[in-house]
């Protein structure tokens, strides 16, 4: 029979390993809710979303903000600071939400479209006091805004390891510039394809095994898209303008023997994903019409074929 001081210390014991066990739980729990922790508050301030978001607001007497838009800058901006100072989750998917809600709304209401002052205002001015946000003359934006998925990277300490994921692999993959990364500028608003050159099968790729990983209905319908104008230069589109003329073609910035294979590497790529089966028949179609030339290739270098 154990005695009661045996019984004494064993209890003892247990509450002891019982304490230890939930302490080592609620920092594990803590480590992979936020990973802010790991960074001074002071850190924190200095990120350039945090700065942004507290800097004083740039007027222009070309530009009279609706008291709609101005109350919808200031609570994004609002929530920028307390996401900043702690006193709001840590996450950037909130963030990014509230950012395409105001880049919708400005341009609906500004309606930004050519090479005006006030554009030029929206372009420049907006972004150093409106956090994540950029403007763009190029690739069928025209001046018009959109949330920055690079100017979010910056910013990715802020957030879930999801957020951390979609951000840095999407901005890492340049779908946040001004025209697409496959894309090679010849004017003002387009260029040519750069087949032969961009790796699209590495590039499909991580989009592919990034959307495995993402859960967010509004992140996978981001990725789903740079996937969709990844393919579109194999499917409809060809580069910027083929789809909209009455004889397609094949727009390529190089040497026109080389757009074949990847015609060819993407069709063995998406034969090879049963997610993929609807777009295997409009590339097999498009690499059938390249071998017999019905669909004509044609390059910038000896031809201009990019539009404008």
């Amino acid at each position: 029979m154990i005695s009661t001081k045996k019984l004494i210390v064993l209890l003892f014991v247990v509450v002891i390993i019982f304490i230890g066990i939930n302490i080592f739980f609620i920092s594990t729990q803590e480590a992979i809710v936020s990973n802010v922790n790991a960074i001074s508050q002071n850190e924190i301030s200095q990120l350039p979303g945090c700065k942004i978001a507290s800097s004083p607001k740039i007027y222009s007497k070309l530009v009279v903000f609706s008291e709609k838009f101005e109350n919808a800058i200031d609570h994004y901006r609002e929530s920028w600071q307390n996401v900043c100072n702690g006193k709001s989750t840590r996450s950037l998917f909130l963030l990014w939400v509230e950012a395409k809600t105001l880049t919708d709304l400005s341009n609906e209401i500004y309606g930004l479209n050519d090479y005006s002052e006030d554009n030029s205002y929206f372009i420049e001015k907006f972004p150093l006091f409106v956090p994540g946000i950029q403007g763009s003359f190029a690739e069928g934006y025209l001046g018009a805004l959109k949330p920055s998925i690079s100017l979010f990277a910056e910013n990715a300490v802020l957030g879930t390891e999801e957020d951390r994921d979609f951000f840095t692999t999407l901005s890492s993959l340049g779908f946040d510039k001004n025209f697409s990364p496959w894309i090679e500028q010849t004017w003002d608003y387009g260029g040519c394809t750069t087949y032969g050159e961009y790796d699209w099968i590495k590039n499909l790729t991580i989009l592919d095994s990034i959307s495995k990983k993402i859960k967010s209905p509004v992140y996978l319908t981001a990725i789903n898209s740079a996937k969709e104008k990844l393919l579109a230069n194999f499917t409809y589109g060809y580069g910027d303008y083929s789809a909209y003329e009455v004889q397609p073609k094949v727009c390529t910035c190089g040497k026109t023997e080389k757009v074949l294979s990847d015609f060819q590497n993407i069709q063995q790529y998406l034969a090879s994903d049963p997610s993929h089966k609807d777009l295997v028949s409009m590339v097999s179609n498009a690499v059938v019409e390249i071998s017999n030339g019905s669909l004509k290739v044609i390059s910038e270098t000896e031809q201009h074929c990019s539009g404008g």
